[in-house]
């Protein structure tokens, strides 16, 4: 058997509650970075698209296989210490390795690591919340719902090579919530989120707010820091924003740019998080972070590990916005009035999870 074989049949006899180090996730999700693809060869199917999809592309196909393999060979060498895991193996080696696991035999069919996405992303939780030395304080940040505690909250140490901001709304100046629901049927009328900016909201003069251009201003650096792959998964506010602040921006990495629609009259931050789990699950992203405006984002941290993501905190300075239709985006006394009641029964609803 050969390095992949050896390590696909390995990784399968290791007990499912084997925690996988921190230093190894760093390592594999490293591998879906641009640094290291610039060493892969890029799939003779994405040749032909424009640069910034192919490598959005290649990041999914290249990448995922990469990080699936070097968790896998971790897993592989638990069970049997023949099996070197990978990122222990000289370079030399290990680009020969992945060379061969990411590229299509000459019958156009690629090798199969027996790794998941699902596994990557269960995994990866299990390992977050094992570097969580005081889960009491991530309770205690939960509970202290004051304006300006979150920039002094607890977290964790980060292991890098995320691929995915998960960002969420806060208020809007036009439509009530009531109006929502025609929002998620004109989209779906409409068909792209490209028409729906420019025909539905920016025809009726849409203001998104000035928290949710704020949110876009940090989504637009990232996405144009060549030094990582960060995929968006975005409440389609901010979304907004972000098209009518950085147009030509959006359009050329619109591939990586997924926008979370309404489709009743209330978008709780709950369906928010389910939503952009789904989002995760169909484009293969594994490690995100949350943004949000500062004093929301425990909350959504604290939801997503109730569904399974443990996402690092994306602190950036949000304002308030005194024109929002929604009254605890308004200000700091009435976001007290609204917040304190959502997290009590966020927590009595079993929503949250550190």
């Amino acid at each position: 058997m050969n390095y992949i074989e050896q390590v696909n049949h390995g990784r399968g006899n290791v007990n499912a509650d084997v925690v996988i180090p921190p230093s190894v996730f760093a390592y594999a999700l490293s591998l879906k970075q641009p640094e290291a693809l610039a060493r892969r060869e890029t799939p003779e199917s994405l040749l032909d698209l424009p640069d910034t999809t192919q490598q959005i592309f290649k990041a999914r196909k290249v990448g995922n296989k990469s990080v699936q393999l070097a968790l896998a060979s971790y897993l592989a060498s638990v069970h049997d210490s023949s099996i070197e895991y990978m990122g222990a193996i000289r370079p030399e080696y290990q680009e020969e390795i992945l060379e061969q696991a990411t590229t299509p035999n000459k019958y156009g069919h690629a090798i199969s690591i027996c790794f998941s996405d699902e596994e990557v992303r269960r995994r990866l939780a299990v390992t977050k919340r094992s570097m969580i030395t005081a889960p009491v304080k991530q309770w205690a940040s939960y509970a202290n719902f004051l304006p300006g505690y979150a920039r002094r909250a607890p977290s964790y140490p980060l292991l890098g090579g995320n691929d995915v901001t998960l960002t969420q709304a806060f208020g809007r100046n036009t439509l009530f919530d009531a109006d929502l629901k025609h929002v998620g049927y004109a989209r779906r009328a409409l068909g792209t989120n490209a028409d729906m900016f420019g025909d539905y909201l920016n025809g009726m003069q849409f203001d998104a707010g000035d928290s949710n251009r704020a949110l876009a201003d940090v989504l637009a650096e990232q996405i144009l820091d060549p030094t990582v792959n960060i995929e968006q998964v975005v409440q389609w506010e901010v979304a907004y924003a972000l098209w009518a602040s950085h147009p030509a921006l959006y359009m050329e990495h619109e591939e990586a740019i997924h926008v979370l629609w309404p489709q009743k009259n209330f978008y709780p931050t709950y369906d928010v998080k389910q939503d952009s789990l789904d989002m995760m699950r169909q484009n293969g992203l594994y490690n995100a972070f949350e943004l949000a405006h500062p004093d929301m984002i425990v909350r959504s941290q604290g939801i997503l590990g109730k569904i399974g993501i443990q996402a690092d905190a994306l602190i950036r300075d949000i304002p308030f916005d005194s024109q929002s239709l929604q009254s605890q985006a308004k200000g700091p006394v009435r976001w007290v009035v609204r917040e304190f009641p959502t997290r009590v029964h966020h927590v009595l609803t079993n929503k949250i999870q550190f």
